[in-house]
């Protein structure tokens, strides 16, 4: 157990720099406090200014890096600092903080000071424990107090205030969209517009950690389902979610931040750094196998140099691409127009052109990015460079040629731009020539300190020369070089040397050949003695024969950029309108073919591509076009075409820890004993550390191919002995897979499996024959007697017990009878019970001698309930109607029902009295008094609505105990409740008194009194309850001043389902005459 831990530790030592080499992240610098720096590196927000200092909300204050010096900003505010943000556009850095909140001021004398911004609020905002975000959106600082959003004008000491009703937990701001996060609900603000989400409509789990508004349609949110995080798209419109498959088994999320418009970061507490595309893909990982530091990661900041600041509970840690991948400088900011032209001036420096400017690019070491200088902003297109050493760099401009050297700057050259098209400087005779192509001829100068001495000049040269290239030298004395024309002109000229002071020119055209047919010079580059001439297809001159020879034809239209002229590697480039695709090629001279061709470089497009340079010190190649600059490290193009055969290496015994060499043609064929598994094999491609390779592996006759993968390992087990061949294949990046390897294995037999060892399993088994039969005899006579005893007591037992189950059996069913017969009388009771009850409620006549119109919906649980329904006579021409639920149902609740029925009726009789609330209290105290004189805690008691009502004055006065009444008048539904208590209530009875309620009528209102057995029932398709809610809108949907009864028996039946009934029903619902 040891060994195996110290091996899976030794295991991951080795493979982590050889993670991290292979997700492009080789350098992870940790950065902690500074010398003048000390106490608690916790940090939380990052945030950096227009220049490039970068800050961090630190547990002692704002910690600040200007590149080389860490300091630490605290001028005396005992407050922890949480969040930071700053605005590039007004130069300023804001801060929030433990029940503070300002901004940071710089100081000639005592350099950045926080200034507090708590006096600029009124004293109704300054109570805030905490700012746990500090966002700076456009023209506007958000601080997030968690009691309301404070939002204040960068420009002025302007503040607004967004509160909602829970604290805010989270703001999430992207372009117009606004989003703020409390316990249940989501409020999203977009352009003015407010709309709230509930959480339900995300999800029903407790935490969301962040959310990235793509559109106003499509939303990337990150949040909490079962013990992990998962990642969702979800649609505001239609509320549609839908799971990112990669984002399974993520851990916990803290947060993320948007690295470009194409991918997306999350920080886990577990992993580290997630990279995501938009469409949901897990492109890489970068944890602590990579070298991050394991701590909290609580911000990630992406900085415009392409390096990665991670804000964590251990300091702050930084994340470079160091030139794995590639760079990309875009167009705009410091860029101005097109990239026109490069040219590589040394190992470490390449010169670029655009439509306005120049400049240069500085390839730092392995741990720095490239760097970018402008040199002059305003000079026109750069058309073409070239260096000299006599007078240093020439530039060709639309303006004209130009001179630049690191003393004098930049000197105009030739002035005559119109007539200069391309220039090209060669040396001969330890002299500098420069050939320069005007509109109608050529002209040669040499290069001197004291300036250009023109030497030749050719006249009327045919058709428009755009382009010149060295092709290579023919002879000692002899110097060629190619020249093209816009109307489809190809050529070469041949500079021949006689002296050093005498110059012979020889031209060559092949205007007439098919094969220049369409040719451009523009689209040409040489690779090394080569010329590739770039349409849609690739040409090769063969300067023997005098003639082009066709190589290979692409689809659109491609351009050829050198990556290493030395070694023949290429890129080349097919483009079209809408897409660019990109290819690495390597051309072989000897055997007059390209490698590769056709490996496409998946996600580079970056638009038009117009130049690009061979490769530097660094291993860089630059291109330009309209995207800009694009770097890429060569290492990208350190591939190897040969087909490899995989070698068998070692062999490991796991059991024993043994290792075995496995070479050469004694190990062709291995053995080994069956104890000896499991066993591992290691293989690889030998000789090639270039190129990555995948493999497979089989077992002839036993498995089948495995998948491919980066593994160079089998682990063999679980085999019979007998000989088996193992093959193992590779396959390169290019899906190019290499000659079968294979090895014969005999697995030799075990001891016990051996020819000995069977005659000796032979021999004990027929001993343990005849020994056992003799023992089986001898036991099979001595049981069969003892079970034959058995039998004989267990027969006069079981006698015994069927005569007592059957005296039992006839006590049972005289006990049955005598239950049914209970039974049956019990159900004779509750029928007359049910028939008393009705016979106590009013009949139609009767409640027809006061209303209009009416319907009654009663149902009782059992025969009899609790629910009851009254209406007396009162006073001159009026009249009382009153509705009650009593405490229970079946029996029990009618004998309650009753009482109170005969309560309220005595109460009005004889009590004389004239209000409603008046005859509540009365009843309250009389049904406390009969109810619970002897125990004060019984539990009944009695909902009731009582109306008095005179038809005269058409006026109803109202008064109820937990009981309503609804009124429909013109369409509108207008409730009146009763008192929050129920009659016999004894400890709320002083706290809440019984009120009542006055108001007139006309001769189109309805009525309804209900009992709570109707909204209480519970049904439909998620089992709930029918609720006053529905009750209101079937009220107004079906008419009630038909006064029908049907739509409301059948809703209720429809909702009632096969659900038991919960409790009795009462509904009453009339009109006044």
């Amino acid at each position: 157990m040891y060994l195996f831990s110290f091996l899976l530790c030794l295991l991951l030592w080795i493979a982590t720099p050889a993670m991290a080499q292979r997700v492009h992240f080789d350098i992870l610098k940790e950065y902690g406090p500074g010398a003048d720096y000390s106490g608690s590196a916790e940090n939380r927000d990052i945030a950096q200014n227009d220049q490039g200092y970068l800050f961090f909300a630190n547990a002692e204050g704002v910690l600040r890096y200007d590149g080389s010096f860490w300091t630490l900003i605290n001028n005396g505010i005992p407050q922890p600092i949480r969040s930071v943000g700053a605005s590039v556009a007004h130069r300023e850095v804001f801060y929030g903080g433990m029940g503070t909140l300002g901004k940071l001021r710089y100081q000639p004398e005592k350099g950045f000071q926080l200034v507090s911004l708590v006096e600029e609020l009124p004293d109704s905002l300054r109570d805030f424990k905490d700012v746990r975000q500090c966002l700076v959106h456009r023209s506007e600082v958000y601080f997030n107090t968690e009691k309301y959003l404070l939002i204040r004008a960068l420009d002025a000491p302007q503040w607004r205030v967004i509160a909602i009703q829970k604290k805010i937990k989270r703001v999430f701001l992207f372009g117009d969209h606004l989003i703020l996060r409390s316990a249940r609900h989501f409020h999203y603000y977009f352009k003015g517009r407010e709309r709230l989400f509930k959480r339900g409509a995300f999800f029903s789990d407790k935490r969301i950690a962040t959310i990235f508004p793509v559109n106003e349609e499509r939303w990337i949110i990150a949040g909490q389902m079962g013990p992990n995080d998962h990642i969702w798209d979800y649609f505001p419109q239609s509320g549609e979610r839908r799971l990112w498959k990669g984002s399974r088994r993520l851990g916990v999320l803290e947060g993320g931040a948007l690295l470009n418009k194409d991918q997306i970061i999350f920080f886990s507490k577990r992993r580290g750094l997630l990279y995501f595309n938009l469409q949901g893909q897990l492109l890489r990982a970068l944890g602590r196998k990579e070298g991050l530091s394991s701590g909290r990661i609580a911000d990630l900041y992406n900085d415009p140099q392409g390096i990665s600041w991670v804000a964590h509970a251990k300091g702050v840690s930084q994340v470079r691409n160091n030139g794995r991948t590639f760079f990309v400088f875009p167009e705009g900011g410091q860029f101005q127009g097109m990239v026109t032209t490069l040219f590589r001036y040394s190992p470490d420096t390449v010169y670029f052109g655009t439509q306005e400017q120049f400049g240069r690019i500085l390839e730092g070491a392995d741990n720095m990015a490239p760097k970018i200088e402008i040199l002059n902003r305003k000079m026109g297109e750069v058309l073409q460079f070239q260096w000299s050493q006599q007078i240093g760099l020439l530039i060709l401009t639309e303006e004209g040629l130009f001179n630049w050297s690191e003393e004098l700057g930049l000197l105009p050259f030739l002035l005559n731009r119109t007539e200069v098209l391309s220039f090209h400087i060669f040396r001969k005779w330890q002299k500098e020539w420069l050939l320069i192509a005007r509109r109608e001829n050529f002209e040669i100068y040499e290069l001197s300190n004291a300036g250009p001495q023109r030497w030749w000049f050719s006249g009327g040269w045919p058709g428009i020369p755009n382009r010149i290239i060295p092709a290579a030298h023919q002879g000692e004395f002899l110097y060629q070089l190619w020249v093209g024309h816009r109307n489809a002109d190809l050529g070469f000229l041949q500079l021949k040397f006689i002296a050093p002071d005498s110059l012979k020119v020889h031209s060559r055209f092949f205007s007439r050949q098919k094969q220049t047919a369409g040719f451009d010079l523009i689209l040409s580059q040489m690779v090394g003695e080569d010329l590739f001439i770039r349409d849609k297809a690739l040409w090769k001159y063969d300067y023997r024969k005098q003639e082009f020879e066709y190589l290979k034809s692409f689809p659109k239209t491609i351009r050829v950029y050198p990556v290493d002229r030395r070694k023949r590697k290429v890129v080349l480039n097919s483009f079209d309108r809408e897409e660019e695709e990109f290819w690495m090629s390597q051309w072989d001279s000897e055997q007059q073919r390209f490698l590769k061709s056709d490996w496409s470089m998946a996600g580079l497009s970056f638009g038009k591509m117009t130049s690009g340079v061979p490769k530097g010190k660094q291993g860089y190649f630059w291109m330009g076009g309209s995207f800009g600059l694009f770097g890429l490290h060569t290492s990208i193009f350190n591939i190897s075409l040969q087909e490899r055969q995989p070698q068998f290496l070692n062999m490991e015994y796991l059991n024993s820890g043994r290792s075995e060499v496995l070479s050469g043609e004694d190990y062709y064929s291995f053995q080994m004993p069956y104890d000896s598994l499991p066993i591992r094999l290691n293989y690889g491609v030998v000789g090639d550390n270039t190129m990555p390779h995948k493999y497979r592996y089989r077992i002839v006759g036993h498995s089948s191919w495995s998948d491919w993968s980066y593994k160079t390992q089998m682990i063999i087990e679980n085999l019979f002995e007998g000989e088996y061949e193992i093959e193992i294949e590779a396959m390169n990046i290019f899906g190019e897979v290499g000659p079968t390897n294979n090895r014969s294995l005999i697995i030799l037999p075990p001891v016990y499996r051996q020819w000995y060892a069977y005659l000796i399993y032979v021999m004990l088994v027929g001993g343990l024959f005849i020994a056992g039969g003799k023992w089986f005899s001898y036991r099979f006579k001595r049981e069969n007697s003892i079970l034959e005893e058995k039998v004989a007591l267990r027969t006069s037992a079981i006698l015994r017990k069927n005569e007592l189950l059957k005296k039992q059996t006839e006590h049972l069913e005289l006990q049955a009878k005598a239950i049914r017969l209970q039974n049956q009388q019990m159900e004779r009771d509750l029928k007359y019970g049910a028939r008393l009850q009705r016979a106590s409620l009013p009949k139609a006549k009767e409640l027809l001698r006061y209303v209009d119109r009416y319907f009654v919906l009663f149902r009782p649980k059992t025969k009899v309930g609790g629910d009851f329904y009254l209406v007396m006579p009162y006073g001159d021409q009026q009249f009382i109607l009153a509705a009650g639920d009593c405490t229970g149902h079946g029996v029990p609740g009618a004998l309650v029902s009753s009482i109170a029925n005969v309560l309220i009726r005595e109460t009005i009789k004889l009590k004389a009295v004239s209000e409603p609330k008046e005859v509540m209290e009365i009843v309250d105290q009389e049904f406390t008094r009969l109810m619970k004189n002897d125990n004060p805690f019984l539990q009944e008691g009695l909902e009731l609505a009582l109306c008095f009502i005179d038809p005269k004055e058409r006026k109803v006065k109202f008064s109820g105990a937990k009981r309503p009444l609804w009124v429909l008048e013109n369409g509108v539904l207008h409730k009146y409740k009763g008192a929050r208590r129920s009659i016999g209530e004894v400890f709320l009875r002083k706290d809440i008194p019984f009120s009542q309620c006055e108001f007139q009528y006309a001769a189109t209102t309805s009525f309804f009194l209900f009992s709570d057995g109707l909204t209480d029932q519970f049904g439909g398709p998620d089992n709930r309850k029918f609720g006053q809610k529905r009750l209101e809108e079937l009220i107004l949907k079906t008419k009630p001043q038909f006064l029908e009864a049907t739509p409301f028996i059948q809703a209720f039946e429809e909702w009632k389902g096969q659900e038991d009934q919960v409790d009795d029903v009462l509904l009453i619902s009339f009109t006044l005459k």
